[in-house]
């Protein structure tokens, strides 16, 4: 309240005169400098209409406190200037225990600033220092990456395509000269169905003539470029993964197939 009252008498002496400003016109200004204060502190605040209310609620607390002084108490008043010493509490979230707060994310307490919500609820012993540059960088990074995200999304690269809307289609006949509106028939979403090629003989041959995975899979993409499929794509790990699958089916096959004959010795060969 005294830096209102310094705001009201310096608004008096730049209007110069006698007539008192207008509360809305000193809120205004005490609330763009708390929350100024507020931003400092990287706490996130309530909005600037729930501020204006909270300053002319007090206001008017204090205006009734003066109008009945004489006939109040002398314990009222020491409790009005124990709550005056209270913080007047701006922060967006109001949990007693932060780390179990389930507001949103904005507005929720950053980790490094709840300790000094903390103390600035109870005992007020911290003060806030110099600017943290690495904290600064980093969060102004971010907002930086938040404005590209917006512009792109806003941008015409994200407009919607006009040929696949469903606009009305006019229609005039012949016989009169009335305009019908009839809707179009309702676009049917496109299926895109994803095609996985079994590269069983590309593996084979690809192990018959030493060929990598890498010199296979540009081939073999290359080939497919030129026949104009677009919806395939062969890569390397891809064509890797498949050589193995067929490396082994071979292998296990050969061993079923493979026939050693063996001899079985009954008794012991005497020199």
């Amino acid at each position: 309240m005294k830096y209102y009252n310094l705001v009201r008498h310096q608004l008096k002496l730049e209007n110069n005169s006698k007539k008192e400003p207008s509360i809305n016109e000193i809120s205004e200004i005490v609330s763009s400098k708390v929350e100024c204060l507020w931003r400092k502190a990287s706490i996130p605040t309530v909005s600037h209409n729930r501020v204006m209310q909270l300053i002319k609620s007090y206001h008017a607390k204090c205006k009734n406190l003066l109008k009945s002084l004489k006939r109040l108490s002398e314990e009222k008043i020491q409790d009005f200037h124990r709550n005056s010493e209270k913080l007047f509490d701006l922060s967006s979230c109001k949990c007693k225990d932060l780390e179990l707060c389930k507001c949103s994310k904005d507005q929720k307490i950053p980790k490094e600033e709840r300790a000094f919500l903390i103390d600035q609820r109870t005992e007020r012993k911290m003060i806030m220092g110099t600017v943290d540059l690495l904290t600064s960088k980093r969060k102004r990074k971010l907002s930086d990456r938040k404005i590209k995200l917006k512009t792109y999304y806003d941008s015409s690269v994200c407009e919607p395509d006009p040929s696949r809307e469903n606009p009305n289609t006019l229609i005039t006949s012949e016989s009169s000269d009335e305009k019908q509106f009839v809707p179009s028939s309702p676009l049917k979403p496109v299926s895109k169905k994803r095609t996985i090629a079994s590269l069983k003989n590309l593996s084979t041959i690809c192990d018959r003539y030493g060929i990598s995975d890498r010199a296979a899979a540009a081939v073999a993409s290359a080939v497919f470029q030129d026949a104009k499929i677009n919806n395939e794509v062969i890569d390397k790990s891809k064509l890797r993964r498949a050589r193995q699958k067929y490396e082994k089916k071979h292998y296990l096959k050969a061993i079923k197939t493979l026939y050693l004959p063996y001899f079985k010795m009954d008794e012991k060969i005497k020199p």
